[in-house]
């Protein structure tokens, strides 16, 4: 499914794939665009695991979250490129 620019994308580049995007689109997000769908089938075509790992990524990252919360550890920094996930981890 292509996309256009959302309004809160007013000021973003769409013309050229990007990280966090990238990610999004690998992931099912929504808040992707045609070039970030292109990038990620041309990724897929040498790395057909890709969506895989990227799954895996946030999983690893949800066991670390809960183990660090168990541990009493409760503020944490997310310097990923990802984008704000509606299960985000971190809140």
């Amino acid at each position: 499914m292509l996309l256009s620019a959302p309004s809160h994308f007013h000021d973003t580049d769409t013309a050229a794939a990007r990280a966090a995007r990238l990610v999004d689109a690998a992931h099912g997000g929504k808040d992707n665009f045609a070039d970030d769908q292109e990038t990620l089938a041309q990724l897929l075509a040498v790395a057909p695991d890709y969506c895989e790992a990227v799954g895996q990524a946030y999983a690893f990252i949800a066991r670390v979250t809960a183990h660090l919360l168990d541990r009493g550890l409760t503020r944490f920094i997310d310097c990923g490129p990802q984008f704000p996930r509606r299960h985000n981890n971190i809140s």
